[in-house]
Formats: C-alpha cells, sequence, structure tokens
C-alpha cells in the first residue's frame, strides 16, 4: 500500500529527473491532467488541475470521494450507458449557412448551470448530499471527478537502466463521464433545432442566439430536461473564416472567446 503526498508537477518532474540521472528504478503514471511517481512505497501526486490557481488536496480528495460513492453504491452496474455511439455525442455545433465576415450585434447566450454536474445528479449518481457537497468544491474539481471515470491511464517504468515499454490501460467504466455528455448534448442538440435561423453556435453547455426572444425557448428546453438556465447578453458574434468570436461583458470589462471551427464537429 503506497502512502501519498500532493506535490507540485514541477517537484514531481525534478524527483523524476533526478530518479533518472542516478539509475535509480521508479514508476510514473499518467491519467488526464495528473501525475504520479512511485518511489519506496510512496506515491508523489500533483495535478495540473487549476495551473493558475492551484486546487488543494482538500478539494482534489473529492475526486476519490465521488469514485468511492459511485462504485459502493453499485451505480456502476444499475447504470447503463445510455447512448449507442460516444462519437455521435457531439459537443459543440455551429449555423453552418452563416458565412465568413458576418457579424451579429446584442446578441445572447444561454448556458446550463453546473451542467454535467446535474446531469449526474438527474440520472441518478448523486445522492442529494454529494450533489451539495460537490457544490462546495471547485467547479473543475466537479468535473475532472466525473472525467476521472473516462481517464486512460498510462504508465511508465524505469528498471535503472532504460524505460520499459509503456502499459495504457483503458478506463472501465467511461459511461459515467459520457452519460453525463450525453445527456447535456441531448438538450442542446433540441435547442438548437428550436431555435432554427436565430441559432448560432453552441460549445458543451453553451447556446448562443441572434435574439432575445429565443431565450425563453431554450429556457423552457433546458427546464424540460431537468436543468436551470442562465441568460448572458453578448455584445457581438463575429464570423470569420476559421472561427467564432464573442464579445461579451464581465465584471472585470470585456472579453472576447474564440470558437475555432477547426474544433467544431
Amino acid at each position: 500500500m503506497y502512502k501519498k503526498f500532493y506535490r507540485d508537477v514541477e517537484d514531481v518532474m525534478v524527483m523524476t529527473n533526478h530518479y533518472h540521472d542516478n539509475g535509480e528504478p521508479y514508476e510514473m503514471e499518467t491519467a488526464g491532467s495528473s501525475l504520479t511517481l512511485k518511489k519506496f512505497g510512496v506515491q508523489h501526486y500533483a495535478s495540473m488541475l487549476g495551473a493558475k490557481n492551484p486546487i488543494p488536496p482538500s478539494e482534489l480528495n473529492f475526486i476519490s470521494k465521488l469514485k468511492r460513492s459511485i462504485t459502493s453504491r453499485g451505480l456502476l452496474e444499475a447504470i447503463p450507458a445510455l447512448y449507442h455511439d460516444v462519437d455521435k455525442i457531439l459537443f459543440n455545433e455551429i449555423n453552418p449557412d452563416i458565412p465568413a465576415g458576418k457579424t451579429f450585434h446584442n446578441c445572447f447566450s444561454v448556458d446550463i448551470k453546473q451542467a454535467y454536474w446535474q446531469s449526474a445528479l438527474n440520472i441518478g449518481y448523486l445522492s442529494d448530499q454529494l450533489y451539495k457537497d460537490g457544490m462546495k468544491v471547485n467547479k473543475i474539481v466537479r468535473l475532472a471527478s466525473l472525467g476521472s471515470f473516462a481517464k486512460v491511464r498510462n504508465i511508465y517504468r524505469f528498471d535503472g537502466e532504460k524505460c520499459l515499454t509503456p502499459l495504457v490501460i483503458d478506463p472501465e467504466h467511461p459511461e459515467v463521464f459520457y452519460n453525463c455528455a450525453y445527456m447535456t448534448y441531448l438538450a442542446m442538440k433540441e435547442c438548437m433545432e428550436a431555435l432554427g435561423d436565430d441559432f448560432l453556435l453552441y460549445w458543451t453547455d453553451g447556446v448562443y442566439m441572434k435574439s432575445e426572444v429565443s431565450t425563453k425557448v431554450c429556457l423552457d428546453i433546458l427546464y424540460k430536461h431537468g436543468y436551470e438556465g442562465k441568460v448572458e447578453p453578448i455584445i457581438k458574434v463575429v464570423r470569420s473564416p476559421r472561427a467564432f468570436t464573442t464579445h461579451e461583458k464581465n465584471p472585470e470589462g470585456l472579453r472576447t472567446k474564440t470558437y475555432f471551427t477547426n474544433t467544431l464537429r
């Protein structure tokens, strides 16, 4: 049984390079945004979550807490995959009829509040208490806790002289994460279809539209799917040859977001 310590990413890399340069065997595991160096019966764990504002270990522990809860309550066996093909879960879509160079002023967006976390509650993965506990941690941690079920683990071993062939371990229950993504996608898809020509694009859990009247259409659809929505005014949306760029207000002033069309399906 390994004893676990939380480290900065830089510290883990310094230790790894030290062992490598001195010919000392070690094992390194990567999974998503985390690194784990195993040596002398100790795990040195580092996470790149919240790189600018590091997540405290007390919150990172929530990832393990969620896994234990879902596993111990038999939910992995009780809740099947709700989708037929993971490749058909579209995380983003655009209006293909909008030409490059087009600008729309005074637009709106509707975002699902706590989209994936709410999906997990609606599906049945979360108790009411676990849902509330999750709302106390950073939203990045909530998403990572669900995403941990879909992580591919890569294990690298150094025997003191050379690195051995990496071991790749596929996730056993990726459907936990993808079920949440699928339920969010169904809501986004219905909003897109209902808005017709007023639709601009959606990205994960937020949909952009040309007019304010469409916000109520989306809010009603989200409510039907078990979500709450948040309406935000958008100063303008610009369609360039390779992207959509939104210009929005936030407490710090103006903010732009660019959604590249080569990442959109």
